[in-house]
């Protein structure tokens, strides 16, 4: 059984196509521009801004930052390299210096106050923890048990979100302290008496 309708008029199309292009307007714009509206962000833009904001929430040992500048190194220059280019960063009133390294030894740690061990150098993640001891260096990454290796952040992602997860213990080992605005960000926590959060 079929239903009969009614041939439309040529003006009765003309609405009927403006609702049908804004109605496929509507669908395309989230694939395009993501859900808010605007261009998603590229994973690692997004980790690069986090790197700065973990330095603005982190309190070191006194007397571990000289008095002009704040060391943040990366391990691996792919795909990194020109996330921070071009940016005059200052935090607490000193200038962020970025520096870029393919190896890591005891002397690049001297002046060194937060370290990010991209993916593609993951494999080092254990050497270079192990070159760290309890130095004051906050050790970021982004592979999976870099917590229980010694590791104090370790970015996560969760369908489309870039999230972090933080181990106190380990930073309390490296004289860390890590604000608790940071904390309640966090996916996971693992507190500084082996809790969990």
């Amino acid at each position: 059984m079929y239903l009969s309708l009614p041939h439309p008029t040529f003006g009765s199309l003309i609405p009927f196509c403006r609702r049908l292009i804004l109605w496929a307007l509507f669908c395309l714009c989230p694939l395009v521009y993501g859900q808010d509206g605007n261009a998603p962000r590229p994973a690692y833009d997004i980790k690069a801004d986090w790197l700065v904001n973990f330095i603005r929430f982190v309190d070191w040992p006194d007397n571990v930052f000289p008095e002009d500048h704040i060391t943040l190194m990366v391990l691996g220059k792919e795909p990194n390299a020109d996330r921070f280019g071009g940016r005059d960063l200052m935090v607490r009133g000193r200038k962020i210096i970025i520096t870029y390294r393919t190896q890591i030894t005891p002397d690049d740690l001297k002046d060194c106050h937060l370290l990010f061990i991209t993916r593609p150098r993951r494999k080092d993640a254990s050497r270079v923890l192990q070159l760290v001891g309890t130095r004051p260096i906050l050790t970021v990454s982004e592979t999976a048990g870099f917590l229980t290796e010694g590791g104090v952040i370790n970015f996560v992602r969760k369908e489309e979100s870039i999230l972090f997860e933080i181990s106190q213990k380990n930073a309390g080992k490296s004289g860390l302290r890590i604000a608790s605005r940071l904390l309640s960000r966090a996916e996971f926590v693992e507190k500084a008496d082996n809790g969990r959060r």
